[in-house]
Order: structure tokens, then C-alpha cells, then sequence
């Protein structure tokens, strides 16, 4: 007979087995810990990039700057004009305002250690509720977590039993074995969006009508003008107590640690292409005024960047292309580097036009695209290699895919693209034009490549 005690460690020894397997698994993140699978997903992540010491920079935001700031980019930037190695990670999460800024910093410190803070600041209104519908305070409120995220020592606790133990994948496990794919899980926006080891959102579409675009872009007008202009000299700020509240504990926080708070003004992308100087002018004395009033370091590119064309994933947030110029002009400025700044001489019913041309020849609501060649550059024995990122609601894709190149001004090349051993798609190009035109690589929204989207694409020459 096998004693009471003999048993015990038994069962446990075989649980610390199974979960130690488990763990090796590559599953999705269940967002059991938190409620908020992006989140965890990150999380994840930072607890690998913090591996080898601290970090440089932790960025911290809303989805504007989720998607819309490359941590890579910044990073590499920074590397190459410092001649040492900076590493910055992006530690945003989708609706986060101040209050769930000091959250997310509670999360970030856990396992990693971080010199400096970028705080990725819009400008906010006097919002006083935490926990609105909707947002991931209320979220995080209802999850295991919520009642340990101000208590260290707890929420370490929660973090191990939650988050890095089995508990947190059976139910992946339950899936695969019962149905071959991830049933009772639920959706995220980042499942159809490469997230990088760095924590970037590298959004590789664009959805936007002209319309809405041209709406949100007046309704952001709108709400702007209901900002007072800051008094000079003045000892209050347009924020409300809650913010206020929540921004002094993460300065405590962070003075605490020995880390840098540096706030970084962003906007929404039709904040951005608003280069009016009475809106411009508003904007810049109100972050002067958040700085002051909080006695912080600021830096301000917002009226030197740019984003035109494809730089945008909808009307409110950047994709891929803006993130990397928006972090590369803030890593040039930091590093006091001389940027050459493209102006766009455009009307806002001009800077539009664009958004015709998309929906000309397309019914659809979204395009997936990734601009990788010009026409020129290559040659009919080239070809073009594709990977597309699927997830856990579309776990396979088709041997061959029709895809396109689709020029700025919607001229299209049709190509089919057979797998690869690798995952990856090869295609023929099968074109001898040499017209000087720069060309997206495009991914038609349909019901076979519904959850599929391009992760990235690039030439192959026989040379290769």
C-alpha cells in the first residue's frame, strides 16, 4: 500500500511534470489571468525580452500607440546612433487611459526592471469613471487578478498560479484534443496582427472609407475646439482628478524605481494629418502644460511628422509604415540627428483622395496589403515569397493562393502563390512591365483567406 504521504508527493511530482510539458507547448495566451489576452500575450513576451537585464525604455499607451510606435524601429535607431545596444519594449494595451497606464506598470514591473518610461500621451478630457463599460479596467476588474493589481506580493502570487501554471491552458488543451482547434476561444485584435518580439502591433492593412475618415476627422476637430486654451501661468491642467490621481502614482512609482518618466505627445492618424495652426498650436500649449504642470521631460514631434498615403490602418490608429516613422523621427530627435522632414502640400479634402481610389474598383471593407517592390526593380525570373499570419479561427490555408499587386493608383497584377515546406507562399511574377510604380502586395478580404493576413513579402531573385 502506498502512504498518504508517498501519494501526495506522487500526484505532485506528476503535475509539476505536466505542466513543465504543457508549458512547452506553443498555445495561445486563454486571457484567464487577466481577462485581456493581448495583455498576456505581452506579458509573455516582456518576461523573454527581460531575460538578459533591464530595459532601456518602456514604452507605455493606448492601442494609438499599440499600433502606431515600433519599439524595433526605436530601438535600432537608438542602437546605431548611440554605437550601444538600447533596448525598448511596447508594453501598450488597446483603451488604456492613466488609470490603466499605472496598472500596466504594476504588470511590467513584476519581472523586468526598465531605466526609462516613455508615457505615449494624447490628449484626454475630464473623464472620471475607472471602470466604464467597455474599457480594460473593468475588464481587469472581474479577472482573478483584479484584486491583487495594486499588492506586489499578490499579484505575484496570482501571476504564478493564473498565468504560469496549466491552469492557464487547459481549457487550449481541451480544445485541440476535442476539436482540433481553439473553440472556446475568444477573439482578440491581435489575432490577425504580427506582434513582435518587442511588442509592437505591425498592422499590414487599411480599413477606411473616405467618409468615415472625413467624419472622424471632423468630429476630432469638434471635440478639440471644447478645449479651453491653457491660461499662462496657470496651476491647473485640462485632465481630471482621476487622471491627475493616477499620473502622481506613477511618478511616485517611478522615482521609487529610479526610472525616467519622459512624456511622448501622440495623437489619433486624423489628429495627425490636422496640420491647421490654430488646432496645431492648441495641442502643442496643452502637452506643455501636462509637462509643466507634472514637472517632466516632453518631446514633441507632432508637427514634424508626417503620415501620408499608406501610413494608416484606420482613421483613429497608425499601421506598420507610420509606427516605423513615428519611432524613427522620435529615436533621430533623442539622439539630436538631423531629419529631413517630408511636407505634403494637401487640402484635408485633397489628403482624402486617396481613399476614392481604394474603393473604385473594390467592394470591400478592408484591404490587407504590404508594400514590398517597384516595378523596375526587377525581372521576370523573379519571384515574390509570402508569409500570411492565420489564427486560431482559420488554422489552415489553402496549397495555392490568389493574391495581387495592386499599384497606388489600383492597377492590379493577379498571381497565384503555391506553399512551401515552410509555410510560406511562392509565386511567379510573370510581368515585363517596367513602369516606375510603386506596388502593395494585396490579400483579398473572402471567405477562404478570411482570417488570414499578410505577415510579410519580399523578392527572390535566382541569385538567392
Amino acid at each position: 500500500m502506498i502512504s498518504k504521504v508517498s501519494f501526495c508527493l506522487i500526484f505532485f511530482l506528476v503535475i509539476i511534470l505536466f505542466n513543465s510539458i504543457i508549458k512547452t507547448v506553443d498555445f495561445p495566451t486563454a486571457g484567464l489571468w487577466t481577462g485581456i489576452r493581448p495583455l498576456e500575450r505581452k506579458v509573455k513576451l516582456l518576461n523573454e525580452y527581460c531575460t538578459n537585464g533591464s530595459i532601456d525604455y518602456l514604452i507605455l499607451g493606448s492601442s494609438i500607440a499599440d499600433f502606431g510606435f515600433s519599439a524595433k524601429e526605436f530601438s535600432n535607431i537608438l542602437s546605431e546612433n548611440l554605437n550601444r545596444n538600447i533596448k525598448a519594449f511596447n508594453f501598450s494595451s488597446g483603451g488604456a487611459e492613466l488609470t490603466f497606464v499605472r496598472k500596466l506598470l504594476n504588470f511590467a514591473s513584476l519581472t523586468c526592471k526598465f531605466n526609462n518610461i516613455l508615457i505615449l500621451f494624447p490628449l484626454q478630457g475630464k473623464h472620471e469613471l475607472e471602470y466604464s463599460p467597455g474599457y480594460p479596467d473593468s475588464i481587469l476588474r472581474d479577472a482573478p487578478v483584479g484584486k491583487y493589481i495594486d499588492n506586489s506580493f499578490f499579484l505575484k502570487i496570482s501571476k504564478f498560479f493564473f498565468f504560469e501554471t496549466f491552469l492557464n491552458l487547459t481549457s487550449m488543451l481541451r480544445d485541440q484534443l476535442l476539436y482540433r482547434y481553439y473553440k472556446s476561444l475568444v477573439g482578440g485584435y491581435d489575432d490577425n496582427v504580427n506582434m513582435s518580439p518587442n511588442g509592437d502591433l505591425e498592422a499590414l492593412y487599411i480599413k477606411a472609407y473616405r467618409q468615415t475618415m472625413k467624419n472622424d476627422f471632423e468630429n476630432l476637430a469638434a471635440n478639440l475646439n471644447f478645449f479651453p486654451n491653457p491660461t499662462p501661468g496657470s496651476k491647473s491642467i485640462h485632465l481630471s482628478e482621476l487622471h491627475i490621481k493616477n499620473m502622481r502614482q506613477i511618478l511616485n512609482f517611478a522615482k521609487s524605481e529610479g526610472s525616467k518618466v519622459i512624456f511622448v505627445p501622440i495623437d489619433q492618424y486624423v489628429g495627425y494629418i490636422d496640420k491647421r495652426t490654430e488646432m496645431v498650436l492648441k495641442k502643442k500649449l496643452h502637452h506643455e502644460s501636462y509637462a509643466k504642470y507634472f514637472d517632466v521631460e516632453s518631446i514633441n514631434i507632432l508637427s514634424e511628422f508626417e503620415p501620408f498615403g499608406y501610413d494608416f490602418a484606420d482613421s483613429v490608429h497608425l499601421n506598420y509604415f507610420g509606427s516605423l516613422k513615428f519611432a524613427n523621427l522620435l529615436a533621430m530627435r533623442m539622439t539630436n540627428q538631423i531629419v529631413k522632414i517630408a511636407t505634403h502640400d494637401f487640402s484635408i479634402d485633397k489628403h482624402f483622395d486617396f481613399l476614392d481610389r481604394l474603393q473604385e474598383q473594390h467592394k470591400y471593407p478592408d484591404r490587407r496589403m504590404v508594400k514590398v517592390i517597384r516595378l523596375g526593380q526587377f525581372n521576370q525570373t523573379d519571384k515574390l515569397k509570402c508569409y500570411f499570419l492565420k489564427n486560431q479561427f482559420n488554422p489552415v490555408l489553402p496549397p495555392k493562393m490568389k493574391i495581387y499587386l495592386v499599384s497606388d493608383d489600383n492597377i492590379q497584377l493577379e498571381i497565384f502563390a503555391q506553399e512551401l515546406e515552410d509555410g510560406g507562399y511562392l509565386a511567379e511574377l510573370n510581368t515585363s512591365s517596367t513602369n516606375e510604380k510603386y506596388y502593395f502586395v494585396e490579400l483579398k478580404d473572402n471567405q477562404i483567406y478570411k482570417n488570414a493576413y499578410i505577415q510579410s513579402c519580399s523578392l527572390q531573385s535566382e541569385k538567392n
